[in-house]
């Protein structure tokens, strides 16, 4: 049976039933985590569930069927999540009885094509839960009922600029959400909301980390004022500099045991298989003195942020025209 994960959430107490099983799969990362724990909350709800967490890529012969069949001593039922499912996974779900289970697979970027995908989109009992970006009604319906369950006040102006510029990715949505709520005040204005909200998807971050060593001074500033927001942002984004650039060190250190295609597809990330080329034409240019110059301008960069926090796009421009003339 498939559902839209937006479908899903407006009628949850509809969908969330004991002693089934649910795919939940998309690109959204942060979507498909949320989807899970609302199931896991509302059949908690009623009663205390046994959890069991295991993760298919790990255990390579976990035996599904015992794990099914086991009850413990203490709990009347389980909900097993089992994280990247297979063909064997699937399989074993024509014999299982699942009495006395509720069975959640989490498959992440699986293909629409698929064999268990097309099982469970067309399965009269079983759910297919698909995540992807939120629509912008949707996205909007969320943020009025945040309003209205947290009686804010805000200007029309306020209002817009929160719908506008927000994420469309669900977790960061929540957490710009319960940022505005900490910040503790019943009426918020758009200077307020520049700086506590993060209009930026992690992977317009991970693009910004390529442009800078690979695009011309221009275009490297156009880029980072079409990301760069917020000093939220501004923090945000060096987080996943320093992340991908722990991650070009480790290949630095390998170079003279693999070649360049090796040590791509060995180290670059699998969500960023664009950036494939670049990231060769990076690690090419890099050596370990040249990144230990970098760490030392992420270093600087941070305690300028802290100290002038109104100049942070100028501050992480200036950063990143630094680390494109540090591989130079």
């Amino acid at each position: 049976m498939k559902i839209n994960a937006e479908k899903f959430i407006d009628n949850i107490k509809k969908y969330v039933v004991p002693e089934t099983v649910y795919l939940v799969s998309g690109n959204e990362s942060g979507l498909i985590s949320s989807i899970e724990k609302l199931i896991i909350s509302n059949l908690n709800s009623g009663q205390d569930n046994e959890i069991i967490t295991v993760d298919k890529k790990n255990d390579k012969n976990l035996d599904f069927a015992n794990i099914a069949m086991s009850q413990s001593l203490f709990k009347a039922k389980n909900i097993i999540i089992i994280k990247n499912p297979d063909n064997v996974i699937f399989d074993s779900l024509e014999k299982l009885d699942i009495k006395n289970n509720t069975i959640i697979l989490r498959a992440d970027n699986i293909k629409n094509t698929s064999k268990i995908k097309k099982y469970f989109d067309n399965h009269k009992s079983f759910f297919s839960i698909s995540c992807y970006k939120l629509s912008a009604n949707f996205k909007k319906k969320i943020i009025d009922q945040f309003i209205n369950n947290k009686k804010l006040t805000l200007t029309k102006e306020s209002y817009w600029f929160l719908v506008e510029n927000t994420s469309d990715e669900f977790q960061l949505l929540q957490n710009d959400l319960d940022k505005i709520y900490s910040f503790g005040k019943s009426s918020v204005s758009v200077e307020e909301l520049r700086k506590i909200i993060s209009n930026t998807n992690t992977s317009e971050m991970d693009e910004l980390f390529f442009h800078c060593f690979t695009l011309k001074k221009d275009m490297i500033l156009s880029k980072t004022s079409k990301t760069i927001h917020s000093v939220n942002d501004a923090f945000v984004f060096l987080q996943a500099f320093k992340r991908l650039t722990k991650i070009l060190v480790l290949a630095i250190e390998e170079k003279s045991n693999k070649n360049m295609e090796g040590l791509t597809n060995y180290f670059l990330p699998k969500y960023l298989f664009r950036q494939k080329e670049n990231f060769k034409i990076i690690l090419q240019k890099s050596n370990l003195k040249k990144i230990s110059q970098i760490y030392l301008l992420m270093q600087k960069t941070e305690l300028y942020l802290r100290k002038n926090d109104g100049h942070f796009l100028i501050i992480i421009q200036r950063f990143l025209l630094n680390c494109s003339n540090s591989l130079k």
